[in-house]
């Protein structure tokens, strides 16, 4: 019986020889890297100058993530246990953030995620100078109520900063109606209102429009309708325009002439840039009232040649003026739009002298 037992422990103990101890440390020691995700990436373009925040997420299937490292543009990889790092004020340029996670065994990814990104150069930017455009008719019962919201804030604001037009419509089911309205303020409304995108509906007056982004329906009440007129204007000059508008001209019995200068001080957005000029009068009698900001005559569309920042053109424009229109009360509201969205850039009032 001794001498089986004996057999027994010389068997086990000639199993274990130094080849067998190596192979189950191999199996023992084996490890699986880590794992990264990046959460957060900005979008394939940014503004130059902006600063970013990247987020990531790590996991290891057989240990614990301690740390990761990151790297800007193939530069040195800076580790952190942090999930996250701030680039503050980003350049210029083509840029490229990677991060890798550490495990417990000081393994790192080793395909760590990559992102790509542009920072474009942004320019100067402007003071933007809203435009209202408010389509209105004779048979429009509120819209005395929000010119009268209008005047209110041009008073306070300046008609350096917000300009504004009127165009008058026909009465639906009835044409012509509206002495004021012509093909042209009919053409511009229905510029707008023909476009399924739209957010404004078809003969709901009065209608404004700001920058052609916001739009505000009906004007039940003068106070109402001026507060809320203020608040889409703080809207859009919270965004500065990336164009300048020069301004010059004169304007005389029976004829008028503008030169306009447009500058690119700021990026640009993608899409043609239309500049469109309308000559407005206020102070107009149509009975049994006065009304203001009524589009005259309109320029025809010229699609601007600017591209980049720096680039410029130049729009003239000589223009009819009717004799019974009062010189004294005309302007000539200048604007920038971009047709793929409707958004005006930029626009500017220059005033009969």
């Amino acid at each position: 019986m001794k001498s089986m037992k004996l057999l027994t422990v010389l068997l086990l103990a000639s199993s274990l020889t130094p080849a067998g101890c190596d192979w189950f440390e191999a199996q023992v020691s084996a490890n699986v890297p880590p794992a990264t995700e990046i959460m957060d990436c900005p979008g394939s373009e940014v503004d130059e100058g902006q600063s970013i925040v990247f987020r990531w997420t790590g996991s290891d299937i057989d240990g614990d993530v301690v740390g990761y490292e990151w790297t800007l543009d193939g530069d040195s990889w800076f580790y952190t246990e942090d999930d996250s790092a701030f680039i503050e004020k980003i350049g210029a340029g083509r840029h490229s953030f990677s991060v890798r996670s550490v495990d417990d065994r000081g393994d790192v990814d080793p395909a760590p995620p990559v992102c790509e990104f542009a920072a474009l150069a942004v320019g100067e930017r402007l003071d933007r100078v809203v435009l209202i455009e408010l389509f209105t008719t004779r048979t429009c019962a509120n819209c005395a109520n929000a010119e009268a919201a209008l005047n209110e804030l041009l008073d306070v604001m300046g008609r350096d900063s917000l300009c504004v037009v009127a165009y008058h419509d026909r009465s639906p089911g009835a044409p012509g109606a509206d002495p004021l309205a012509t093909d042209e303020t009919v053409a511009r409304i229905d510029w707008y209102t023909d476009d399924p995108s739209f957010p404004g509906r078809a003969n709901w007056w009065p209608t404004a429009t700001f920058d052609g982004i916001y739009v505000a329906e009906g004007a039940q009440f003068v106070d109402q309708t001026r507060e809320e007129y203020d608040l889409l204007i703080g809207l859009r000059e919270r965004s500065p325009s990336p164009l300048e508008l020069a301004l010059s001209g004169e304007f005389s019995a029976g004829a008028g002439h503008i030169e306009v200068v447009v500058k690119a001080r700021g990026r640009l957005p993608e899409g043609a840039l239309v500049l469109r000029a309308v000559v407005v009068e206020d102070h107009v009698f149509q009975p049994p009232s006065l009304v203001d900001f009524v589009a005259r005559r309109i320029r025809d569309d010229e699609i601007l040649g600017i591209a980049e920042i720096g680039d410029s053109s130049y729009v003239g424009w000589d223009f009819e003026i009717d004799e019974d229109w009062n010189l004294s009360n005309l302007d000539v509201i200048v604007i920038v739009q971009n047709d793929s969205n409707r958004e005006v850039l930029q626009s500017r009032r220059l005033v009969a002298e």
